[in-house]
C-alpha cells in the first residue's frame, strides 16, 4: 500500500525486481515546494464508508503461468507483470469491477456491478463478457470456482453458474423469497457453503 510491488529471492533474500504501480502522493508546502508523503509521520489514512457492492475488494497477488496479477487497493488499475523480471504485461482500469474472481487457465476473471468479464492473462484483452442485468441484482458476495464453472451469488437470491471458458450462463437457481441472499461462497466435499452478513 505504498505504491510498490517487490519480488524477493527467497534463497538469498535479495530484491529481484521492484515495480512502482502508483505514483507517490505529494503535498505542496507554503513555500511552493512539493514533498513526498510516503513515510511521513504527518500522513493519516482514513477509509471512507461505502457499501460492499460499491467499492473494490482487494486480493492478494495471484502468481500463475509466469505472471503476477495484482489488484492494489490504493490504485484504480489492475496490474499484470511478468514474474521473472517484473516488466509490465498489461494494465487495465478497475472501472465498475468489484473484485478479482481469480485466474483460471489463461483467463483473469473480474466480477463487476453490471458484468462479469474475462481478460487474457498474457495480453489483457477481453476474452468474454457476461452482462448482469439490473433485474438480477448486484453480486452479494465472493463467488467460487469448481472445475470449469464459476458460481456467483446475487442480491436477488439468485445463484448463477457460469462456464469459465465461454462466459455463458449455464444455470440460474433461486432461493426462496423468505431467505437472505447468499454471501461469500466456498466448496467443501461437494457442498456449496455460504457465509452471509
Amino acid at each position: 500500500t505504498v505504491g510498490w510491488l517487490v519480488a524477493v529471492n527467497r534463497m538469498n533474500h535479495s530484491v529481484l525486481w521492484a515495480h512502482r504501480y502508483s505514483k507517490p502522493l505529494s503535498r505542496s508546502s507554503t513555500n511552493g515546494t512539493t514533498t513526498n508523503v510516503f513515510g511521513s509521520s504527518n500522513r493519516s489514512t482514513m477509509v471512507q464508508y461505502s457499501d460492499l457492492n460499491n467499492r473494490w475488494s482487494p486480493s492478494a497477488p495471484v502468481i500463475t503461468r509466469g505472471h503476477v496479477v495484482y489488484t492494489p487497493s490504493d490504485d484504480p488499475h489492475l496490474v499484470c507483470l511478468k514474474l521473472f523480471d517484473g516488466k509490465p504485461a498489461w494494465r487495465i482500469s478497475k472501472s465498475t469491477y468489484l473484485y478479482l474472481a481469480g485466474v483460471f487457465g489463461e483467463r483473469v476473471v473480474l466480477v463487476g456491478k453490471t458484468a462479469i468479464t474475462a481478460v487474457s492473462l498474457t495480453s489483457g484483452t477481453t476474452a468474454w463478457t457476461l452482462p448482469l442485468p439490473p433485474s438480477s441484482g448486484l453480486p452479494s458476495g465472493m463467488g467460487v470456482a469448481a472445475g470449469n464453472h464459476y458460481h456467483l451469488p446475487l442480491s436477488t437470491g439468485q445463484l448463477w453458474t457460469i462456464d469459465l471458458n465461454t462466459g455463458k450462463r449455464l444455470s440460474r437457481l433461486y432461493l426462496p423469497e423468505t431467505e437472505r441472499p447468499l454471501g461469500n461462497l466456498a466448496m467443501y466435499q461437494g457442498m456449496l457453503l455460504s457465509l452471509n452478513p
